[in-house]
């Protein structure tokens, strides 16, 4: 058991020095639990298991987590996109084919516009003052008005 503590004290002292390093080292941080860390904190636990079974012990339980409702309106507001509404929504590219993004609703749905195939892996995104035009990885090009989003010209 003090083999594990010693470990893991000697891991987290290593990692503090890695994060407090001026300037920053390059590449990722160094683990929370090294193997030999983790290698005394599993025979430590068998050790205990051991003893639990030697006199008949139940295995501990650990306690449920409490609910922590203080951060519950922080989380509410940072879970919108933002925090004021806009009026706008968005048009995105991305490999899995065009996305809507809606700012107001908080909401991100796949793009379904009349006329064009689904999904259109949009190479280019255009936004004029009534329409959008998208070129796609194929060379084509599309024009779709704004507000209907349906009957595109080619």
């Amino acid at each position: 058991m003090d083999r594990a503590v010693t470990d893991q004290q000697a891991d987290l002292e290593h990692l503090r020095a890695w994060y407090s390093t001026v300037p920053p080292p390059f590449g990722l941080p160094p683990r929370e639990r090294g193997p030999a860390t983790v290698a005394a904190i599993d025979r430590a636990s068998r050790a205990l298991d051991a003893q639990r079974r030697r006199f008949g012990l139940a295995p501990h339980r650990l306690p449920d987590p409490r609910p922590f409702h203080t951060a519950d309106p922080v989380l509410a507001v940072m879970s919108r996109i933002l925090s004021t509404p806009t009026g706008s929504r968005l048009i995105v590219s991305t490999l899995s084919g065009l996305l809507l993004v809606d700012i107001d609703a908080n909401r991100v749905t796949p793009a379904r516009l009349a006329g064009i195939p689904s999904p259109l892996h949009a190479f280019m995104v255009y936004a004029r003052r009534n329409y959008v035009v998208l070129f796609d990885d194929r060379g084509k090009v599309y024009s779709v008005p704004l507000g209907r989003w349906a009957t595109p010209r080619r």
